[in-house]
């Protein structure tokens, strides 16, 4: 009579089933069975021509690769762990990414990988079938996978700063602007901020260390650096804010790699950084081309690969040659950032305006306009000089003159005394030109540079032809 498969009976079965010592023991996995490769592979035609150890792992060396026959030499091999565990390994780049499962589907299809025991009983054997579906399902699980959406909501965090409402801790961020912009200078003063803590601006700070690639010289980077301590009267040695010796090339992965070795070698030191920036972009992308998709998504793969989301990263780039409003290159690096900021400088007035032009998961940072501010530096026995940013205004100010500012508030005015949404421009025109007292091309003006400063909201037409609305911000936030 078979004894029902019942977990009492398979604990008594494991009772009875004992092998005998063997002095190969130690390497053979301490439950269930041990394939034999080199039988298994000479039962379907394919020689073991080499059995050598790697760590604590066998590896039964093929004549040549399962997956391409021109693959030989010692070149491909069945791996096994000391567990038991298989595992596939062939050394040419076509290869990489194959399974044992790949391997086996070809070596024996879907046949049992043992043979029947007439020597065990039937319980053990039921046991060992089980044990075998078991790896077969592993074999067969998908590496892919989904999750259900109360656990997406179950994993919901508030957003963590670096910088309050400028800087999310731990995002993939780029700044662009036109040559001679003040680029650098507004960095160095965001990291800088960031190294020592102090609030940036008005806004709080979550200190940490600071690692900066940059392509240009030491020493106009350095009497940068200079000026910001003069005039922030910080001590440079005090503050973990370092700088590489070089660039690096973004398009090998080996090189950004070594990057990420480098830091980790000094954060034994100095803790876990914060921020690793990049500037600039094309002084660190290697040999390949930015106006490729697939070339800037290799660059950011390799910084994805190597910094992962354990820290901020950040690059510097310019403009397009054509469009000023947008960074030049491949749009991908766009779609790849949590967040991005035009720099302008305004010659006329020497100030530098930063925008927000990219927030992932959060409202547009609030655009900053600075005044450039003169330092004098002593360096050695000759007098130079450097500048460094202070805050003139923030937010709508940032944008506009006082003039404007009003025009754009009295558009405010006159939607809110309609209800705060108007269905087309045509009532709010009237509006304006009866709350401003002017013609309506002013009007119009006001109203798309209330828009500019997102005042108010331009909602498009779903048709062609069809107007657009227009309605007050709303500022209310749904808690989830």
């Amino acid at each position: 009579m078979v004894e029902p498969l019942t977990p009492e009976a398979i604990k008594r079965a494991n009772e009875r089933y004992k092998p005998e010592e063997d002095p190969r023991a130690k390497n053979q996995p301490t439950s269930g069975r041990c394939l034999d490769v080199p039988a298994y592979l000479g039962k379907y035609g394919h020689e073991v021509v080499k059995t050598k150890t790697h760590g604590s792992s066998t590896l039964h060396c093929l004549e040549h690769c399962i997956f391409d026959a021109s693959h030989n030499g010692n070149e491909a091999a069945i791996g096994q762990t000391v567990e038991g565990k298989l595992f596939y390994q062939c050394f040419h780049n076509s290869c990489q990414g194959k399974t044992w499962h790949d391997a086996r589907q070809l070596i024996s299809g879907n046949d049992p990988l043992f043979e029947r025991n007439t020597d065990l009983d039937e319980i053990t054997e039921e046991r060992l079938a089980i044990q075998e579906e078991s790896l077969q399902a592993e074999h067969n699980k998908p590496h892919f996978e989904f999750i259900h959406n109360s656990d997406v909501l179950s994993n919901l965090k508030p957003i963590q700063w670096r910088i309050k409402n400028i800087l999310a801790d731990n995002s993939f961020y780029y700044n662009f602007g036109e040559a001679g912009n003040f680029k650098t200078f507004a960095e160095l003063d965001r990291l800088l901020h960031i190294a020592t803590g102090i609030d940036y601006h008005g806004h709080s700070v979550k200190q940490g260390t600071v690692f900066y690639i940059a392509g240009e010289g030491q020493q106009g980077l350095g009497r940068r650096i200079a000026a910001w301590h003069i005039h922030h009267k910080t001590s440079a040695k005090d503050v973990p804010f370092f700088v590489a010796k070089t660039p690096t090339q973004l398009m090998d992965k080996d090189a950004v790699e070594d990057v990420k070795r480098a830091i980790d070698y000094m954060s034994d030191q100095y803790g876990m950084p914060a921020i690793i920036h990049f500037d600039t972009l094309a002084r660190n992308f290697g040999e390949g081309d930015e106006n490729s998709t697939k070339d800037m998504n290799r660059v950011i793969s390799n910084i994805d690969s190597a910094f992962g989301t354990e820290m901020g990263r950040g690059l510097t780039h310019h403009t397009g040659h054509a469009n000023k409003e947008r960074a030049r290159g491949a749009y991908a690096l766009h779609g790849a950032a949590d967040s991005a900021f035009r720099i302008q400088y305004n010659k006329q007035d020497e100030t530098v305006l930063v925008t927000c032009v990219k927030m992932k998961d959060a409202p547009l940072a609030p655009a900053m306009l600075f005044d450039t501010v003169k330092i004098l530096l002593q360096i050695g026995d000759q007098h130079d000089n450097s500048f460094v940013l202070d805050l003139s205004a923030e937010g709508f100010a940032a944008y506009k003159s006082d003039n404007e500012l009003q025009k754009a508030d009295a558009v405010v005015t006159a939607l809110k005394s309609m209800g705060g949404r108007v269905d087309k421009q045509a009532p709010l025109k009237n509006a304006v030109m009866v709350e401003l007292n002017c013609g309506e091309a002013t009007a119009r003006r006001a109203i798309n540079e209330a828009a500019d400063m997102k005042k108010i909201t331009v909602i498009p037409g779903k048709k062609p032809g069809q107007p657009n609305a227009y309605e007050l911000p709303d500022e209310t936030c749904n808690r989830v």
